[in-house]
């Protein structure tokens, strides 16, 4: 059973990237957001390339979602012919014909510093929302709209952004949202071509040091549930760094 401070975290961080999105993106990328009993739902479109953001996050963290409110989330994505994923335990859920998928596997650690890899790369904060954004929306395969959207949390409230680098070139990115005592990440991206050089790794360790500069008490961070039981490298980086897994959130998704 995953915590609920974990779970509020991620959810918490979820909406704060949510409330980020310039206006301009809403209009460009027909964004539609809906904010219902603690939950927040995402609507990016009914194209498969972006179904990862057709979601519903926080669902039944504050209290058990009732029939109602299942019916407004259900209409809301029925507005764009949508398919979504509900993500976390709802009871009953299945009997409104969502079939299960794969999860996400949330962790959690003591905000405390690692030793950095040794690499030739260096890390700083970001200073350029824009460098920030498009580097970390085109090492994620995202489309342009998302750089103007990720640019927009470099210097926002909670907010804590770095890039690593090299030679001077930015190379990879990462983010700590920091509330309420607890750190949660996100935005790990790295180009293609530089990864494997330790990157993300030395993202890690500057995120730490700073949740701990800030008296953070602890960090959490979520990867793919293990599919078939092979976990990503991503799962098991977080493992080798001291990460505890605090429980699997549920997926349950709808066709349109």
């Amino acid at each position: 059973m995953i915590t609920t401070a974990a779970e509020r975290a991620e959810r918490d961080t979820h909406r704060d990237v949510v409330r980020a999105l310039p206006p301009a993106a809403l209009e460009a990328g027909r964004i539609d957001v809906l904010e219902i009993a603690g939950a927040v739902c995402t609507c990016m479109s009914s194209d498969t390339s972006l179904a990862v953001w057709n979601r519903v996050i926080g669902l039944g963290i504050d209290a058990p979602p009732t029939p109602q409110i299942l019916d407004r989330i259900e209409a809301f994505y029925a507005r764009r012919a949508a398919g979504f994923a509900v993500q976390g335990p709802v009871s009953g859920i299945e009997e409104r014909g969502y079939t299960r998928e794969p999860g996400t596997a949330v962790f959690a650690r003591p905000a405390q510093p690692i030793k950095p890899p040794e690499t030739a790369l260096t890390v700083t904060d970001a200073e350029n929302g824009q460098e920030f954004g498009a580097l970390c929306a085109a090492a994620s395969g995202l489309p342009p709209l998302f750089a103007s959207w990720f640019a927009e949390l470099v210097g926002r409230d909670r907010w804590h952004c770095f890039v690593a680098r090299a030679d001077g070139t930015p190379v990879a990115t990462g983010a700590l949202y920091a509330a309420a005592g607890v750190g949660s990440l996100g935005f790990a991206a790295t180009r293609q071509e530089e990864r494997g050089q330790g990157a993300q790794q030395a993202l890690l360790a500057a995120r730490l040091e700073r949740a701990r500069d800030l008296g953070l008490s602890t960090v959490v961070a979520s990867t793919g549930e293990p599919v078939h039981g092979s976990p990503g490298p991503s799962y098991r980086n977080l493992e080798r760094t001291g990460f505890q897994l605090v429980g699997v959130r549920p997926s349950w998704r709808r066709s349109p």
